[in-house]
């Protein structure tokens, strides 16, 4: 706050004096001539035609109180004296790098030229410094002979002010980096007196601004990329805007290009400061390394950011909140985008810490693109809509928590993983690396992803197709997060790998889903399993094709280690052509809480089945067959002891051969509502009688409704319904004959 008062001082003072010289004005030809003309007393302001060359940096030059040996000292361009001693300084709103003598020629070195422009802008308060050409060269500084930390490392560097804005002309100014002597700064890479290479940075600032606008300027670094070569060549020493000492407390960036650089393009590594950096159609092109990376933890609002091609197209920390309307990050082997607003002393410079009394460091998409960007990582706090091309979001590859996005994902040119993938710890005492002893990474928490599949043209004629969610075998808050996935998934979702010891499967619906590769009827790209005579499962997919080894019935149960959430569905189908191969999933088998039996017979045939966290089961929501009379289900036939005991969990009607005096006990597995029948059948002996346990009950009681007929080969019927308090109400139709 005091330097912006003293600098506004400052201008207002010199714009003063300024004003009452302009009264009593002349004309120079040339402003670096003022050495040898002489001009009396009443001249106090002088109108040129340019500054070392007609035409090329004309302006106004005062003589106030302002213009003295100091300045002209400290800013000769701007600053000079007449033959007669009397001094004449630049005067306006803004200055020119042509008023400091820029050329905009190719072979001229216009470095000190702007370099000056800039320092003398800073020093009288004015805000804003002008490119007139569309393309200036700036050569290195030559520090061969110093030793690396004894000189600013940047081509531009803009010194203390409250505020400066450099301004490009009508369509765009390139500034373009050469080596010391002009030549390729490829080629031209300086080696320092302790043998340190540097190329040098286009433009940074190493003293307090408050606030810093760069418009219409174009970096050019001349060191080309070719996509695919990863970090080979990076050098740290070559970047584009570099803020980093936490000097600049407001960026703006609107209208620019900044490319072809060895390290960082954009580059900010204060941890405070700026407090806000607002950009808008800025382009960001080729580099080794990271082309965005607005690192430190203000607030950040980009606008059609577009970078393309590089290394890393982004890698951000969150700070206290990134906006991305539209814009495009492509062609990149990876980004990262870390959700925190604060640092940790003690911890990962990543870890996903905020300060709970404020706002959420929300990392906020709008409409933005990643195409062929490599695996892209997406932490804390992400949220909004996202289209992808060719490339895979990976959901909380870091801890994670408060994750809400919106995926268009698009397959083109590429067939990738998945258009997300999603992981957690592997236990919940994993220790954080460089965090105090005790700090585990946390379940994945509060968490909504929807994805939308689709194919491009060209991919359909390739064949080429992505999964829509994979899931890590780690740890996830099931009751806290949910997914959805719909389009043209290949598998819709999956768990890949074998889950850890507590593993949980959050909820995953899926929508409408166009895929050819189409489980039968399931309408799902199905996983593959052989089923062999008896055959148990994991539900780690959303759909299974069973494959039958063998002639005979293949008993499948379902394994009950993992926890799903409830409405979790699952479908199973027959995917073998042979007749004769059945799958069978038995009512009360392991995993199930099926009403009765159900077989698929032949390829095509299907299960549905929808998980219940209040049973710890799998129930059924859909059963087709194109067997015949499928839907009805044989009676099972009990197994005759001196007790039999029904098991209501497997079927509804049973038979029995009875071979003696028996007891009927209560059933297992009964369930409120269960009505069927038990038929019962004397030997050739004859005379055979049945007790029956406590839940049931007769007409008149047993002594009067439960007694068997005698006859040998008597066929009796026990029609039951089991009521809701546990007891079978039943009734004995005996002697059943034509």
């Amino acid at each position: 706050m005091a330097l912006d008062i003293i600098a506004r001082a400052a201008a207002a003072s010199a714009k003063s004096d300024a004003a009452t010289a302009l009264a009593r004005a002349a004309s120079l030809d040339l402003f670096s001539n003022l050495p040898a003309k002489s001009f009396g007393a009443s001249v106090s302001s002088l109108l040129t035609a340019g500054y070392a060359a007609a035409g090329a940096g004309s302006a106004l030059y005062v003589a106030d109180t302002a213009a003295n040996a100091a300045l002209a000292s400290a800013h000769p361009r701007f600053c000079k004296a007449d033959a007669t001693g009397r001094y004449f300084r630049l005067a306006g709103d803004c200055v020119s790098v042509e008023q400091g003598g820029a050329a905009g020629t190719a072979g001229i070195n216009d470095q000190p030229a702007i370099q000056a422009a800039l320092n003398y802008a800073a020093a009288v308060g004015i805000r804003r410094v002008t490119f007139g050409k569309s393309a200036y060269e700036l050569w290195a500084p030559d520090y061969r002979a110093q030793n690396w930390g004894t000189f600013v490392e940047t081509f531009l560097n803009v010194p203390a002010c409250s505020e400066i804005e450099l301004c490009g002309a009508a369509g765009g100014t390139t500034l373009t980096q050469k080596g010391y002597a002009g030549g390729s700064i490829a080629v031209q890479t300086q080696t320092t007196a302790d043998a340190v290479t540097w190329r040098g940075h286009m433009l940074s600032a190493i003293a307090a601004v408050g606030r810093l606008t760069l418009r219409g300027l174009i970096f050019d670094g001349t060191s080309d990329y070719a996509f695919g070569t990863g970090n080979t060549g990076a050098d740290l020493t070559n970047k584009g805007l570099v803020l980093a000492l936490d000097n600049v407390n407001e960026l703006y960036v609107h209208d620019c290009t900044m490319k072809r650089f060895k390290g960082e393009v954009f580059y900010i590594g204060g941890s405070v400061k700026p407090s806000l950096v607002h950009v808008e159609n800025l382009i960001l092109r080729d580099s080794p390394q990271a082309l965005w990376n607005p690192g430190g933890l203000g607030k950040v609002v980009a606008i059609n950011l577009d970078c393309e091609n590089s290394y890393q197209p982004a890698e951000v920390i969150g700070g206290m909140g990134h906006t991305y309307i539209g814009g495009r990050f492509a062609k990149g082997n990876t980004n990262t985008f870390l959700g925190l607003s604060q640092f940790t002393g003690g911890y990962p410079y990543w870890w996903p810490a905020r300060d709970t009394t404020k706002t959420p460091p929300w990392m906020t998409f709008v409409g933005t693109r990643f195409e062929a960007a490599g695996p892209t990582q997406l932490s804390s706090w992400a949220r909004g809509n996202i289209v992808t091309v060719d490339t895979t979001l990976n959901v909380a590859a870091f801890a994670g928590q408060d994750i809400y996005l919106d995926v268009e994902a698009w397959v083109d040119q590429g067939s990738g993983s998945a258009a997300v993938e999603v992981g957690g710890p592997a236990t919940t005492t994993t220790q954080v690396p460089s965090a105090p002893v005790g700090v585990y990474y946390p379940k994945l928490q509060n968490v909504a992803v929807k994805v939308r599949c689709f194919r491009t043209a060209a991919a359909k004629a390739a064949n080429r197709s992505i999964d829509g969610i994979k899931f890590g075998n780690g740890l996830m808050d099931k009751q806290s997060c949910i997914f959805e996935v719909e389009g043209a998934a290949r598998n819709s979702w999956l768990v890949n790998g074998a889950p850890v010891a507590g593993f949980e499967l959050p909820l995953v619906t899926i929508g409408k889903i166009d895929n050819l590769n189409l489980a039968y009827g399931a309408g799902l790209f199905a996983t593959g399993v052989t089923a062999g005579s008896t055959t148990a499962l994991d539900v780690l997919a959303p759909a299974y094709s069973l494959d039958p080894n063998a002639a005979g019935t293949a008993l499948v149960t379902l394994n009950t280690a993992f926890a799903y959430k409830q409405g979790q569905r699952v479908i199973f189908v027959h995917a073998n052509n042979n007749s004769g191969r059945l799958v069978q999933f038995q009512a009360g088998g392991a995993g199930l809480a099926l009403k009765q039996s159900r077989t698929l017979y032949a390829q095509g045939d299907l299960l549905e089945l929808e998980y219940s966290e209040f049973s710890g089961k799998w129930h059924e929501v859909r059963y087709m067959t194109r067997q015949a009379g499928a839907q009805f289900i044989a009676p099972i036939v009990l197994t005759d002891a001196a007790t039999v005991t029904p098991d209501f969990g497997k079927g509804t009607d049973f038979e029995w051969a009875i071979g003696g005096n028996r007891t009927l006990a209560n059933p297992a597995n009964a369930i409120a509502g269960q009505t069927g029948t038990i038929r019962i059948t004397q030997d050739v002996t004859g005379g055979r009688t049945m007790a029956s346990g406590t839940n049931w009950r007769w007409p008149g009681g047993k002594a009067a409704g439960g007694v068997l007929s005698t006859a040998a080969g008597a066929v009796d019927v026990i029609r039951y319904t089991v009521g809701s308090d546990g007891l079978i109400l039943a009734r004995l139709d005996k002697a059943m004959a034509v």
